[in-house]
């Protein structure tokens, strides 16, 4: 597996997580263990679903995960100040990734499950994990939708007053000018959507068997229409 290629797969989980911990954070309640004693505490469920993930990020990374490894693994209460913990590391190792501190990234995923990222999501699926998996695969989508645009002629461009397009938006114009057919572009708005859903939080507006869906059209489009 190409160096280049594991980091970005790993960095896509790592954003997925601390999302999904931006989440978790929002939950705080008190619980009162006393007249004197006060917990503060995050949502129990969303907690232990997260710290399931987190063990997944740990097991991916192997020994490379060493450093943070305690915080990822320790079944621990759901406290606020733990909660605050987890998130905290994974901002450590997705800094330790974008310093390249973790060098050793094909090492870090097995070239044979994770080829490539579809593979990886297909992976995380049958794990359990539909929440980063949904991210991985919009974002292989977006990206497909970046290189029609720039395949098209004229270029289509992915810029804006400085500012990247909306992936909806480069659809749009690429069925504007014929690359996309209409029910490739009504399919994407919805694939775009689900998408969003995942990178945002929204984890009970779709199904595992939806993310599994969207894996298979996914694919059937990159090969339908290679860029």
């Amino acid at each position: 597996m190409q160096t280049k290629k594991a980091k970005e797969q790993i960095s896509n989980l790592v954003d997925s997580l601390i999302s999904e911990g931006d989440l978790v954070l929002k939950t705080i309640w008190v619980e009162n263990v006393s007249p004197v004693i006060n917990i503060q505490r995050v949502d129990l469920a969303l907690f232990k679903k997260w710290q399931s993930s987190c063990h997944l990020l740990s097991h991916i990374l192997g020994n490379q995960a060493d450093p943070w490894r305690k915080t990822l693994e320790e079944d621990s209460a759901n406290s606020l100040a733990v909660a605050i913990s987890i998130q905290g590391t994974l901002k450590a190792i997705r800094e330790a990734l974008d310093k390249d501190f973790l060098m050793r990234y094909e090492e870090l995923i097995h070239a044979d499950i994770f080829s490539d990222f579809l593979e990886m999501a297909s992976y995380l699926l049958t794990e359990g994990y539909k929440d980063a998996a949904a991210v991985i695969i919009g974002s292989v989508l977006e990206e497909h939708i970046r290189k029609l645009c720039a395949k098209t002629k004229p270029e289509i461009s992915i810029v804006s007053n400085g500012r990247p397009k909306k992936a909806d938006t480069l659809n749009s114009e690429l069925a504007s000018v014929g690359v996309l057919t209409k029910l490739d572009q009504k399919n994407i708005t919805a694939w775009l959507d689900l998408r969003n859903k995942s990178a945002h939080g929204k984890y009970t507006e779709y199904t595992k068997q939806q993310v599994e869906l969207l894996l298979q059209s996914v694919q059937d489009f990159l090969t339908r229409v290679p860029a």
